[in-house]
């Protein structure tokens, strides 16, 4: 048998240890209600090479690739901030997500609309088809943003599939099976939830 994860998840962790709060920096307000310090399980490595991936980790075993900081990556997080983006992006449409199962329902509004009114902390009685976000479907009038991203080294632009996203505090893709990814984030906290599946 052998054993395949739901998701591969590099996490990037920005351990500057700057005293400055991060909302007062990028714009988006990155404390949550929802956050608790729940104790990671999975590997966590702060180096990684192309050679060790492969052997030690690809569909093999989820890891976590901290102190991870590319040529490129800060101009990219500058790229993400919430007032960058409203300048640079905010008049263009997005499509977003309803967060029940195969996200069935889909709809599209401005940037500008979805960060204003639409992005804020969920309600956990508000039920998932009534819940928005953007993750993925993204638009080729994103690709000024996109076209910067620093590819991380275990995998190249030319097998890569970008998919990016913005979501309010509380809010997640449903639980979904896709081959192998890496999951970065820019800003605020990202919690992944793993189920192991056995394949012959």
């Amino acid at each position: 048998n052998k054993m395949r994860f739901l998701l591969f998840s590099l996490i990037w962790v920005l351990v500057s240890g700057d005293l400055i709060p991060e909302r007062l920096i990028s714009g988006w307000d990155t404390s949550s209600k929802y956050h608790a310090d729940v104790p990671c399980t999975i590997r966590r490595v702060s180096q990684l090479s192309v050679e060790e991936f492969q052997e030690k980790f690809y569909e093999k075993e989820p890891v976590v690739v901290s102190n991870y900081h590319p040529e490129g990556i800060v101009e990219w997080r500058r790229l993400c901030e919430k007032q960058q983006l409203l300048q640079s992006f905010g008049s263009i449409p997005v499509t977003l997500s309803s967060a029940n199962s195969y996200s069935y329902e889909k709809k599209d509004v401005l940037l500008s609309t979805y960060i204003a009114e639409m992005m804020h902390p969920q309600d956990i009685n508000v039920s998932a088809d009534k819940t928005w976000y953007h993750f993925g479907n993204n638009s080729p009038l994103l690709e000024p943003l996109l076209s910067q991203y620093p590819i991380p080294p275990w995998t190249t632009r030319t097998n890569a599939s970008l998919s990016w996203g913005l979501a309010g505090d509380g809010s997640g893709v449903p639980f979904h099976i896709h081959g192998a990814v890496w999951a970065e984030v820019m800003h605020g906290h990202k919690v992944c939830l793993l189920l192991c599946m056995l394949t012959c």
